[in-house]
């Protein structure tokens, strides 16, 4: 690695931001929400299961395409820091703008986790849990 890229890279850590760590940590805990799906199914509530489901599978699927989204950054970025051919300026200008990427798409997600783990939590404020 380039000894620019790299001191780079410790005097901008902001792709260590806290909206990304964030946004990681969120999928991990909404994953695991699918204990409340299975509850309205073992209890016989069908319809509200299906309504749970129905809403959580389109928020699912766009913070799973926002990890994908971060994931092909990455990998930018690394393809980026790698290149020999590149000036480090260039690389820095480009590795910035994938850094300020990752971070607006990170604090999407987080919203969306926000906003999801509301409603989750007002469907089981209705459902008595």
């Amino acid at each position: 690695r380039e000894p620019f890229i790299a001191s780079f890279t410790i005097m901008n850590p902001s792709l260590n931001s806290q909206s990304v760590s964030d946004f990681y940590e969120n999928e991990e805990r909404l994953s695991r929400t699918f204990e409340s799906f299975k509850f309205l199914l073992e209890s016989g509530r069908f319809d509200a299961a299906a309504g749970l489901l129905e809403e959580r599978n389109s928020d699912f699927t766009r913070i799973s395409m926002l990890r994908e989204n971060i994931s092909v950054s990455m990998k930018a970025y690394k393809m980026i820091a790698a290149n020999p051919d590149m000036r480090g300026e260039e690389k820095a200008v480009l590795i910035d703008n994938i850094i300020h990427t990752i971070i607006g798409i990170a604090q999407q997600g987080n919203k969306l986790a926000d906003d999801l783990e509301k409603r989750i939590e007002e469907h089981n404020t209705l459902l008595g849990q």
